[in-house]
């Protein structure tokens, strides 16, 4: 289920590429056959990011993890940069019998959305700074708008760094594929209006909107 299978017009996220397998949970099928998955994100508060941004720590923490960070490259004997892959933190243990993967065999209905966005809504309550997207994985040019990309989070970023610029302002986003910039803006603007084309595409935005509504402002709003 993990595995991800390209196709020679297929188009992946680096978002998504450089996630690792733990991160990615398929749900369901959505109305056209594709696999949904779901990605959860943490939206750091002003001292994790300042934290991440100081130098000086980072020297520390690579201190403490010993000289790993002051190797020299690897080099192989034609001088290319030789990569060394990270050893596995769970390897796989032989058990002596074939590895099966669950196959998920429900396609998306109205009554199964609403079950799930139900049950979904009362378990974030919890998680004020988790943010969880549904989304595909490689898919056809034409079906991008369904997987998440760097740009949303550059802007995401943007906005939760300059929250005053926003604050009770009305909002449109075109294009807004998953929905993820215009949820991180709804946490701060009054109103926000979240656009894009494609039936397939908006149910997976008003889901995904249903699923973050417990980071929302009181006051505030997503109108598709």
């Amino acid at each position: 289920m993990d595995q991800i299978s390209f196709h020679h017009n297929s188009v992946l996220s680096d978002v998504h590429l450089l996630l690792p397998n733990a991160q990615h949970l398929m749900t369901r099928l959505n109305q056209v056959g594709q696999p949904v998955f779901i990605s959860k994100f943490k939206i750091l508060s002003d001292g994790e990011r300042h934290d991440s941004n100081d130098p000086e720590k980072c020297k520390r923490k690579d201190g403490d993890e010993g000289v790993v960070g002051n190797m020299e490259p690897v080099v192989d004997e034609d001088g290319d940069l030789d990569i060394r892959r990270r050893l596995q933190k769970n390897p796989m243990v032989d058990i002596g019998r074939d590895l099966v993967c669950p196959i998920i065999l429900k396609q998306s209905n109205p009554e199964l959305e609403q079950e799930e966005e139900n049950t979904n809504d009362e378990v974030n309550t919890y998680f004020k700074d988790i943010i969880r997207i549904e989304h595909t994985m490689a898919t056809p040019l034409e079906d991008v708008g369904k997987q998440i990309w760097r740009g949303a989070f550059l802007l995401a970023d943007f906005i939760l760094s300059k929250p005053f610029m926003f604050k009770g302002a009305t909002v449109l986003e075109l294009g807004a594929g998953t929905g993820l910039t215009s949820i991180i803006m709804a946490t701060i603007a009054k109103t926000v209006y979240c656009t894009d084309v494609g039936e397939d595409l908006l149910s997976m935005c008003k889901r995904n909107v249903i699923l973050n509504s417990h980071l929302m402002e009181p006051s505030g709003e997503i109108s598709l």
